[in-house]
């Protein structure tokens, strides 16, 4: 795990009420923890992961109340979780988890009210926030991360991980689904359509997921250049590298290096 992180105003953690009946609020780009309880069976809790841009069927969160809490991706990568329980790319996302009978479950609600009473009462930006949110996202990544060793996986869930631990190797002369297929032994098609399945993306969304966060770790966790960076990650061109960072992130790699920093 990694120290705190100099954090901007605008990515502080945001916590907000679920009421029965009424639409889940939401931030745009923005990972979402949702807390959420049964009406009349309030012993039954349930954690549900979502990741930006990914819809919430209507069932998950049917006549439920609870809380959401609200954080950007930076957060993972400052903290050293991106490749941690329901936040790895390889993850069934949404990822939801019935936690009743879960010991951990306590702390997890005990940290999340203290995160909405704390910020109440802190100013936006506040390491005390960004403290209490790592403490919330260690508790859930171990009681994913058990749940997952206790069910097993299914074969496409399997699939699926050996196709991103391909994409993890960085061997960038990979790039077809012809050369994917062939080092996993399986037809092309199957294989799209496998990862189209389990994930609900198609695979060149994975392959630049990858890119970007490595790319975006490098930025926040080291003092390699851009071009350094640009030319780890098979890029021949450090302004198509800067062009793809820029659309991928928001912002130009000086900036984003500038935003975000660890102590």
């Amino acid at each position: 795990m990694k120290d705190f992180p100099l954090i901007t105003t605008r990515d502080t953690p945001v916590i907000q009420a679920i009421h029965p009946g009424e639409a889940v609020p939401k931030l745009s780009n923005s990972y979402r923890l949702l807390w959420l309880e049964t009406p009349y069976h309030t012993s039954t809790r349930r954690l549900l992961i979502q990741p930006p841009g990914k819809p919430l069927a209507r069932q998950d969160i049917f006549e439920c109340s609870g809380c959401v809490v609200s954080f950007a991706e930076e957060f993972l990568l400052m903290f050293g979780f991106e490749d941690s329980g329901p936040f790895r790319i390889t993850a069934a996302l949404p990822a939801t988890l019935d936690i009743s009978n879960c010991l951990t479950s306590r702390t997890i609600e005990r940290t999340i009210a203290s995160l909405k009473r704390q910020s109440h009462q802190l100013p936006k930006g506040s390491l005390v926030l960004s403290g209490l949110l790592k403490i919330l996202l260690v508790s859930v990544t171990r009681i994913f991360e058990q749940a997952g060793q206790d069910r097993g996986t299914c074969v496409d869930q399997r699939v699926f991980e050996r196709f991103i631990d391909l994409i993890r190797q960085r061997n960038l002369s990979k790039k077809g689904m012809q050369d994917y297929a062939r080092a996993l032994s399986i037809r092309p098609d199957v294989l799209s359509e496998t990862i189209k399945r389990v994930s609900g993306y198609p695979a060149s969304h994975h392959i630049y997921q990858h890119i970007i966060r490595t790319a975006k770790h490098a930025a926040i966790g080291s003092g390699s250049t851009m071009k350094e960076v640009a030319f780890a990650l098979g890029f021949k061109d450090v302004a198509h590298f800067s062009k793809f960072f820029r659309n991928k992130a928001g912002m130009t790699f000086s900036d984003y290096k500038k935003a975000y920093q660890v102590l």
